[in-house]
């Protein structure tokens, strides 16, 4: 049940977008509160079915495996989270930035401010003389749908 309760929960991460960040800490905390539950059920079935003197080899195998396991979904997370990113938020931010009328070759230093306002660098908007600031905050919320796409 712990297990189906973590799939089912972690698959509840689809539906989050930049607008339902209420949904994000719920689905999180759902998705993360059996995790203690599997672990520890994991070291009680090994310590109550594994011989004594095999006992060391075995506990030290679920948290071998448990790591392994964690780094090789990250890795595989992040390279598809980061090659969709990649694609997504530019085109997304040019798609924008070229239904409000701003010409094709302004789109580079939008991509760049967009960016740099998502990682929290204020007054990204003052940068560009040539783009108004609501067409620049349409850039920033099409920048986050491309990264919730991603994610």
């Amino acid at each position: 049940f712990a297990t189906f309760m973590q799939t089912l929960f972690f698959g509840l991460y689809a539906l989050i977008t930049p607008n339902n960040i209420n949904w994000l800490m719920a689905v999180q905390f759902l998705a993360m509160l059996p995790f203690g539950w599997i672990t520890l059920n994991c070291y009680t079935a090994a310590s109550l079915n594994v011989p004594q003197r095999d006992l060391g080899v075995a506990i030290g195998m679920i948290g071998t495996f448990r790591s392994v396991g964690g780094s090789i979904g990250s890795v595989i997370f992040s390279s598809i989270f980061g090659q969709t990113a990649d694609k997504q938020v530019p085109a997304r931010i040019a798609r924008s930035a070229l239904n409000a009328g701003i010409t094709a070759d302004s789109i580079s230093p939008i991509v760049g401010a967009v960016r740099n306002t998502l990682l929290g660098i204020p007054g990204q908007e003052a940068t560009l003389t040539n783009v108004p600031v609501q067409v620049f905050n349409n850039c920033v919320s099409a920048a986050r749908y491309g990264y919730a796409y991603g994610f």
